[in-house]
């Protein structure tokens, strides 16, 4: 890791896009943080997509507030990953937005 947090085998754009992500939530505004999480849904590039949901992690950590719903079926549908990483990552972002989003 660098010291923001970026991971040094990730490429440029995949540490830009955890940057981005994690910025979006923590100006805490829910729409936009949906928007995001939408857009981060149509990501293809595994190291890309891992990054983003680790910016969602890292900012949430500080200021839970909860996506649309639309997002949040983003997040389950990347649970549901092949790729375990992401998985891994989007079950973390499911169980910090349990109780939150009813």
């Amino acid at each position: 890791y660098h010291g923001d947090g970026a991971k040094k085998q990730w490429p440029f754009s995949a540490n830009l896009l955890r940057r981005i992500t994690r910025r979006t939530y923590e100006m805490g505004d829910e729409a936009l943080l949906s928007r995001s999480i939408l857009d981060l849904g149509k990501v293809s590039e595994g190291q890309a997509l891992l990054a983003g949901l680790h910016g969602l992690l890292d900012a949430q950590q500080n200021k839970p507030f909860v996506p649309s719903q639309e997002a949040i079926a983003v997040i389950s549908k990347l649970a549901q990953s092949d790729d375990p990483a992401i998985a891994t990552a989007a079950r973390q972002l499911q169980r910090r937005f349990i109780g939150r989003f009813d």
